[in-house]
Formats: C-alpha cells, structure tokens, sequence
C-alpha cells in the first residue's frame, strides 16, 4: 500500500493502530509463536491457552476433542484500538471473536431508524459472533455468510483470538 495514495485521517489510524499492536505485543505475535513448535506440544499449549474459551461457546461445549483441536489450531490473535468497528449491521459476520482483554458494545437498531434499543457489554471471557457456527458446521451449501443484524465496535483496546468464516 502507497501511503501517498491514503488521505491523512487513514494513514493517522494505520500508524496509531501499528504503534499500539507494536506497544501491546512488544514486536512479537501471539499465539502465532507457537506455529513453529512441534505439532504435539503446540497442541498442547493451544488446548491450554483455548479451550476453555471455547467452551463457554453453548454449542462448543458438546464437541469432542477432535474438532476442539481443530478449532484451537485455526485460532488467531488480533488486537484492535480503541472504538474499532469489528462488524457493522448488514455486513456479513466473518469471525467468530473471543475476548482475552478489553470490552465491546454490541448494538442493534429499530428499524434502521440509528435509535439504539438493544446494547450488551462484552468483556474478557466473553465472545460474540456465534451465528457463524452454525454456517460453518454445516455442509456449506451456501457460500452467504449470515449477516450482522448487530454493530459491534471495541469501548477500550481489545485483544481477542478469532476464527474466521475461511478457517470454519
């Protein structure tokens, strides 16, 4: 990407969000180091570190060891600033997010009217996006995604794992 193709007020978002990430992570990833250890230990520690995550999931908590290695395996970090948009109304969910640190709002509106009527606060334990469980463990007859009839944006920085529709 050209940062001279990028309007000011962008390329202000993508160096707040680069020094944040670097700040947070001090220049090291995630759950990404583990990729490089052996397949036995990195399963292992991916148990560890999500399966309890995964399992305050309702329908997760019926899943066998199998496809809960399978889906701590998929697993990636993200960190997101402060009033970050992760899905707005009408787009398509991709992730499924689980909060190890920080909070969002999830919102929905009447009508389209911008009245909110519908708020919940998500914080670390929590997740949101579970309507992309069921698309993904299905047959996937249907490349549509389902759609968010929710906004969900970060209230303070927020560092998540996530599965996305693709790793699903």
């Amino acid at each position: 990407m050209l940062k001279s193709m990028l309007p000011e007020h962008l390329r202000i978002r993508v160096r707040r969000y680069r020094g944040y990430k670097w700040k947070k992570t001090k220049g090291v990833g995630g759950i990404e180091l583990i990729n490089d250890l052996p397949n036995d230990l990195r399963r292992d520690i991916k148990q560890h570190l999500c399966w309890g995550l995964l399992r305050r999931v309702p329908v997760v908590g019926t899943f066998d060891a199998i496809l809960l290695d399978a889906m701590c395996d998929r697993l990636k970090t993200v960190h997101c600033t402060e009033n970050s948009y992760i899905v707005q109304e009408g787009d398509p969910i991709d992730v499924l997010l689980f909060i190890k640190r920080g909070r969002l709002i999830s919102m929905s509106t009447y009508d389209g009217s911008g009245i909110f009527f519908n708020r919940i606060h998500h914080k670390a334990g929590d997740f949101c996006g579970k309507e992309l469980l069921p698309w993904g463990l299905e047959s996937q007859s249907s490349s549509f995604q389902p759609i968010s009839t929710r906004i969900v944006m970060t209230l303070t920085e927020v560092e998540a794992y996530i599965l996305t529709a693709h790793d699903l």
